[in-house]
């Protein structure tokens, strides 16, 4: 039985591009500021997102925490490389992750159409079979659905072969880059079957 992972977009694996970019990566010591790969990723970073700078880091439990420590001091670039150094992110050749971002923030936008399209379709279907979704409120690629008893609906789900996440009372499926097309048409009528099973 094919599995439907809706449960999060970080299950996305690296792209084979990703994963030559990563390989070939130009390296050099990011704690010096060396490493001309990360240096690339800060750059387009912040170009992107209209900022002056940006800093990389490697997780976004890190990245809340910097956010917090820097909430006070001036020299807020400085600091927050320090920071990042004391909480075990002063990494040396960082270029071989940064090279994946890299392509990530080049790549990555000309697929969020598609995900926003699946999510859609999974949302209008999951409303077809009658259930709870807003439709409204389904802009990108998360659908939430509200349903009596959440937690017996996803343990029927996945004896069908579809995983989704829990977020409070309310379910939700995340569609990504790692999905097949033939997934979401798969997931609804894994839904329905659940439905029909159900009593009444």
């Amino acid at each position: 039985m094919r599995l439907v992972d809706l449960r999060s977009d970080t299950l996305t694996r690296p792209t084979p591009a990703m994963r030559k970019a990563m390989a070939e990566a130009e390296v050099g010591d990011d704690v010096y500021g060396e490493d001309p790969t990360v240096n690339r990723l800060e750059a387009l970073a912040a170009e992107r997102l209209g900022f002056e700078r940006a800093l990389f880091l490697p997780s976004g439990t890190m990245a809340n925490q910097v956010a917090l420590l820097l909430h006070l001091p001036k020299e807020l670039e400085a600091e927050a490389r320090r920071y990042r150094k004391l909480l075990g992110g002063g990494w040396r050749q960082a270029g071989v992750l940064a090279a994946a971002g890299i392509l990530a923030l080049e790549e990555g936008p000309k697929h969020l159409r598609r995900d926003h399209e699946m999510a859609r379709a999974l949302a209008e279907g999951l409303f077809r079979l009658g259930l709870a979704v807003d439709l409204e409120a389904v802009e990108t690629n998360m659908v939430y659905l509200e349903v009596e008893d959440p937690e017996g609906f996803l343990q029927g789900l996945r004896a069908r072969g579809v995983l989704a996440g829990r977020v409070g009372g309310r379910m939700r499926f995340v569609t990504h880059r790692d999905l097949m097309d033939e997934d979401i048409p798969l997931a609804l009528e894994r839904v329905q079957d659940l439905l029909h099973s159900r009593p009444r």
